[in-house]
């Protein structure tokens, strides 16, 4: 019998959801990951830490971003297949209003930070 080989988009369910690890969405090659932030990290930018289902991974934010608070990292989502290229992480930062805001000194700090890293 012949084997039938699906094209990369009818292979992967559109959406998976990992309990305890948020959702995770395939679109084509690339993976989607929400991860709960703080509003000021959103707004004013900064390093931030990132749990994801692929392990923890250290982004730069910056309030520069467009759309606000979509990080891509390219070449990090699913690997190169059938002549493909490898698909990229975006994580999708949503504001969290239970995590703590930071002190103005803090605020002066990321802003530097997101400055001097772009």
């Amino acid at each position: 019998m012949p084997e039938t080989k699906l094209a990369p988009e009818e292979a992967l369910p559109s959406e998976v959801t990992l309990p305890g690890k948020g959702a995770l969405e395939a679109r084509g090659r690339d993976l989607w990951v929400t991860a709960p932030a703080p509003a000021w990290l959103i707004e004013h930018g900064g390093r931030a830490l990132v749990e994801t289902p692929l392990g923890q991974k250290s982004v730069w934010v910056t309030s520069r971003l467009d759309p606000p608070g979509v990080v891509r990292l390219r070449g990090e989502g699913l690997p190169a297949q059938d002549g493909a290229p490898a698909g990229d992480l975006v994580i999708r930062l949503a504001p969290d209003p239970s995590l703590s805001s930071p002190s103005q000194a803090r605020v002066r700090l990321t802003r530097f930070s997101a400055a001097w890293a772009a």
